[in-house]
């Protein structure tokens, strides 16, 4: 009898851990729908698969056949993971570019001073990086053909769940970019670019759903943090541009200058977080090593997964795969 209590003690407990895991970005739809969020990723582990196989299923808002309850409890949790899933892709693009960024600024005049190099130069350089690798890119003449032709990679799948398919899945980009940040810096506009244009396509997809007013708030979040609604308003005013003025807002505005920003706020404490300045003839990096490889958020589902398999929820085998 004691076993017996201490093991529906010990699993009553890690659920509450489960649910507080994910928690931060569904407190605004209450109980009901951090239950039906919980539900809903059981039901997706009948079979066993791998978590980023299941990350890929909570992006795409497709709902296991299997789900019990309120359809529309679930769907919008469904709404709110896939709204997550879409935002860790636009934070690790963002940061992996300000990595590009600084190894850009690396380098030096001849006498081995280090060379100022102006936003122009920076933004032919990312242009020309996207255009080598992304072929849909090189193609493009304009910011908007470009979201346009990556829009329509969805064909008849659509978005969001577009976002779970070959070539625009937001798991694959997300593997990729802190593969590029390891190995080939120069591969990072490319990812960077189409990174963004998911998201955009995600948002925008989104963003049509019926979501309470305290949920669409936690969304859209605060402005110094660049909501994706905000991200995507700003794309949407460029896209007549030519392809290249998309790197002028993503590297003055989203890297450097939130950056800059992050670092002042944070400064309070005496440690010199800023890394970039801007000289009179163009951009410096302040400090002689470059910033470490970013990584995305510690991912709240893999950590549900986790924990739903240590109390027993669902199983775990040997490889890291998840199952009922």
């Amino acid at each position: 009898m004691l076993t017996f209590i201490a093991s529906f003690l010990r699993r009553k407990v890690v659920l509450f851990l489960v649910i507080a895991a994910i928690v931060v970005f569904l407190r605004s739809g209450g109980r009901k729908h951090t239950n039906k969020c919980v539900d809903q990723f059981i039901a997706m582990a009948d079979d066993a698969r791998s978590s980023g196989s299941i990350v890929g299923e909570f992006e795409s808002v497709r709902l296991p056949a299997n789900i019990g309850g309120a359809v529309e409890h679930v769907t919008h949790s469904a709404i709110m993971l896939a709204y997550l899933q879409a935002r860790q892709l636009q934070r690790l693009a963002t940061e992996a570019m300000l990595l590009w960024t600084e190894r850009v600024l690396t380098e030096e005049n001849v006498g081995g001073a280090a060379r100022s190099i102006p936003t122009e130069e920076l933004v032919d350089r990312a242009d020309a990086a996207a255009a080598s690798l992304d072929d849909s890119y090189r193609a493009s003449v304009t910011v908007g053909g470009y979201l346009t032709s990556i829009v329509s990679m969805g064909g008849h799948t659509g978005w969001p769940e577009s976002a779970a398919q070959p070539g625009t899945a937001v798991v694959d980009l997300m593997v990729s970019l802190r593969e590029a940040q390891q190995k080939d810096p120069t591969q990072i506009p490319g990812l960077a670019a189409r990174s963004f244009a998911v998201v955009k396509a995600v948002n925008d997809a989104l963003k049509l759903s019926d979501l309470p007013q305290t949920s669409q708030r936690v969304i859209d979040g605060r402005p110094d943090r660049l909501p994706m609604s905000l991200m995507s308003t700003r794309l949407e005013a460029i896209s007549e541009r030519p392809r290249a003025s998309m790197w002028a807002e993503i590297i003055q505005g989203w890297v450097i200058g939130q950056h800059v920003h992050w670092s002042a706020v944070r400064g309070g404490d005496g440690n010199q977080r800023l890394r970039i300045a801007l000289e009179e003839a163009g951009w410096m990096r302040l400090r002689k090593r470059a910033t470490g490889n970013f990584v995305p958020t510690a991912d709240r589902l893999y950590t549900m997964l986790a924990l739903g398999a240590s109390c027993g929820l669902i199983q775990r085998t040997d490889d890291g795969r998840f199952g009922a």
